[in-house]
């Protein structure tokens, strides 16, 4: 599996972050992102979480917890992402972290061929028990463009005889810092990546598939979206990028963690991510995203900012946010965003 991150023109301005990253790109709002559905699903409507296509690995009682070995070679991911991985893990999966850190590879800095890489990361997996995933941190390899790639249980290029309980996740660091998100970006990616792992998005009413790299979520929201970072699922993160799962994924991992806690799914519910699918919510997003349009074609007025960040207000105290739109987004709580928009308030006089 890889992602590919599909950057915008990434014109950023720290002092409003909140409304940059959302707006000031310039293919952003020709986009049609309603109901945050950036790309078309393999079966249109509901789908109950029975007909999910759950991974046999992850609905093991046996298998309540990763094993994740960091290696140091030649980079370490920084903690940040992995304590972002155990956070998401833990509240949307179930799945508790055991992180093995500071594994040498004996790599260098020079450029790499990837199935060195994985084949390496495959040798290191042999140390420790199943579910394991190896992540590798490189500095550039000799063939792709992309950001990672995850030898998974989904496809691991024939290295290796199958094993669904092992990932190796081979990230590139100069793909990653060309990105404006960087800092996000890695974090991002390391939940990407293991969702390819746990095998999500599990119904085909949210996915899409994208040869030859697999299933991916139809959700901008969703941290298994495959667009990576665009336009699409920056502005559905209200002004951030995807680092966890939407609500449909979510509902999938916590179906496999009832089967392993309790044999059986609890509930059957049909999967609906929208926090409010109601007329309401839609005539709202509707006017953030008028409000965007304006504001992206004169972003000093602050008539516009003001009309912007109001149109959002509104959005949010009618609940067109979850809070898991509002987390994926990339603020610590709900809490936070609602000072964000505050503060936006108080800074143009609104």
């Amino acid at each position: 599996m890889s992602i590919d991150l599909k950057c915008h023109d990434g014109r950023f301005s720290p002092a409003i972050r909140f409304i940059l990253f959302g707006l000031l790109s310039s293919g952003l709002l020709q986009m049609s992102c309603g109901g945050g559905m950036c790309s078309e699903p393999l079966v249109q409507g509901d789908m109950a979480i029975t007909e999910s296509m759950l991974s046999t690995v992850w609905t093991n009682p046996a298998n309540s917890q990763i094993t994740l070995v960091v290696t140091d070679g030649p980079y370490r991911i920084s903690d940040a992402s992995i304590e972002l991985l155990k956070t998401v893990l833990t509240e949307q999966a179930g799945l508790s972290v055991n992180v093995v850190d500071g594994v040498e590879t004996g790599f260098s800095t020079e450029q790499l061929v990837s199935s060195e890489v994985a084949l390496k990361g495959y040798d290191i997996a042999q140390d420790y028990p199943r579910p394991t995933m190896v992540v590798l941190l490189v500095d550039q390899m000799e063939e792709g463009t992309y950001a990672a790639s995850n030898y998974c249980n989904q496809g691991n290029a024939g290295l290796w005889d199958p094993d669904p309980a092992l990932s190796v996740i081979v990230m590139q660091r100069r793909i990653i810092l060309q990105n404006p998100f960087a800092d996000q970006v890695e974090g991002m990616i390391l939940v990407h990546e293991t969702g390819h792992f746990l095998e999500v998005p599990a119904r085909d009413n949210h996915t899409t598939l994208t040869e030859p790299y697999g299933r991916h979520c139809t959700y901008g929201h969703c941290a298994m979206y495959d667009g990576g970072v665009n336009s699409c699922s920056v502005m559905n993160n209200l002004g951030g990028i995807p680092t966890r799962y939407c609500d449909a994924c979510a509902e999938e991992l916590n179906a496999m963690k009832q089967i392993r806690e309790q044999g059986s799914i609890g509930g059957n519910t049909n999967g609906n991510t929208n926090s409010n699918s109601g007329e309401n919510c839609t005539e709202l997003l509707n006017e953030v995203s008028t409000a965007a349009a304006a504001l992206n074609a004169d972003l000093s007025n602050v008539d516009l900012i003001c009309t912007y960040n109001h149109s959002m207000e509104q959005a949010f105290n009618s609940g067109c946010f979850s809070e898991n739109d509002i987390l994926s987004a990339g603020y610590q709580s709900v809490q936070e965003f609602q000072n964000t928009l505050t503060a936006v308030d108080t800074l143009y006089g609104c």
